[in-house]
């Protein structure tokens, strides 16, 4: 092979102009030959294919025995890159955290092909006995060690993708008997009660809760909003990003968790009350305090610092113990939106796409089950409760 054929070894330009890198990288469980491709635009320079091509081959180089025989930490690591790292920086480190304190000190050293069933049994009866991070004398909670096998799962579907194994050990698992987590929901007397608390807040604080509870945003979509996400003439809000604080990535404004979470969301008049209200504020404090205040954020500080997705959860904490209702988790208060669509019999499709839920059965598992809570609720519509 010339020089210049080596120079462009495992790249082929396609008839429309983009190009195609695809790197053999060893043979499946079936004998057939295994390759990571990637596709790259026209508009890519050569020179960058070249340099992705380069990193392909030294990961095919550093990856040995890419079949059954991979051990479960390596082929964790590979998963992590590979799959994980395209979703959301709070997925990625939940992953990770799962992986490093619970999977690989488990099943590290273990191959791929020889994690059974029964081993992965074997493995919850272990994570039973398992002391909770941060949790003094308290044991792994059932639902804690279902996210777990979970991972693992996730993980030996991308395995048997790529025809490293026939079949996912985690299946059919049984899981003790004990205390499940459950969403705590707000029924519409308690909605009614908050919101008039919320209504006598200042103003970033009633903006802030009120349009959580009132739209179902995540925490980080809400602190990731720019102020022209929000058109007040038709009512509604663009989620098209998301504002994370991470272990692994740091402060990050990126992405939202899934392609279905880059949505439309509807908001109601209370919520562009309170969103107008706080953005004169807002304008005060570029005057009094910033001559230089670039940030696009709707929720910044006094000096146009994006606000710290803690500090909102905190100021919850600390909010909720003052109100005469039920003290729930700030993420809870999406899913009592949720719930109360679903009360307010909202098509379940029209729900799901509300909340940015990628399947229809994700918003029936995790909010269908709470609509007992809202039955003897009377049926009054969010806008309707000032």
């Amino acid at each position: 092979m010339n020089t210049k054929d080596e120079d462009m070894k495992y790249i082929t330009i396609l008839p429309n102009g983009s190009k195609r890198i695809s790197v053999r990288i060893g043979r499946g469980i079936d004998g057939k030959y295994l390759y990571d491709t990637k596709q790259l635009g026209k508009e890519v320079d050569i020179k960058e294919v070249k340099k992705l091509r380069d990193k392909m081959v030294e990961n095919k180089q550093n990856i040995k025995n890419i079949d059954g025989s991979m051990l479960v930490e390596t082929f964790a690591k590979k998963w992590l890159v590979e799959v994980v790292l395209a979703q959301s920086p709070n997925t990625y480190d939940d992953n990770y955290s799962k992986l490093k304190h619970h999977i690989i000190p488990y099943f590290g050293t273990s191959k791929l092909k020889n994690i059974t069933q029964d081993k992965v049994q074997e493995l919850v009866k272990y994570l039973t006995t398992k002391k909770a991070m941060n949790k003094k004398d308290s044991l792994l909670s059932v639902t804690t060690i279902k996210h777990i096998v979970n991972v693992l799962s996730s993980m030996m579907n991308y395995a048997i993708e790529l025809k490293m194994i026939k079949t996912n050990p985690c299946h059919d698992i049984k899981y003790p008997k004990g205390e499940t987590f459950e969403k705590e929901v707000y029924n519409v007397e308690e909605i009614g009660i908050l919101i008039n608390h919320l209504k006598l807040l200042p103003s970033q604080n009633k903006a802030l809760y009120i349009v959580l509870l009132t739209t179902g945003l995540r925490r980080g979509e809400l602190i990731g909003l720019h102020w022209k996400d929000i058109d007040f003439k038709n009512k509604t809000v663009s989620i098209k990003k998301a504002y994370y604080k991470t272990k692994v990535s740091g402060k990050v404004t990126t992405k939202p968790k899934s392609k279905y979470s880059i949505r439309t969301v509807g908001l109601s008049d209370l919520a562009i009350e309170c969103l107008l209200e706080y953005k004169k504020e807002q304008d005060i404090w570029k005057k009094k305090y910033s001559s230089e205040w670039k940030s696009p954020n709707v929720f910044t500080d006094v000096f146009g610092n994006i606000l710290s997705p803690d500090a909102v959860s905190s100021r919850w904490t600390r909010l909720v113990k003052k109100i005469p209702v039920k003290n729930i988790r700030l993420h809870d208060l999406r899913a009592s939106y949720a719930t109360y669509l679903v009360y307010s019999e909202t098509p379940i499709a029209d729900i799901s796409k509300t909340m940015g839920h990628s399947r229809i059965s994700t918003t029936v598992d995790m909010y269908v089950k709470s609509y007992d809570k809202y039955y003897e609720s009377a049926r009054n519509n969010i806008n309707k409760i000032r």
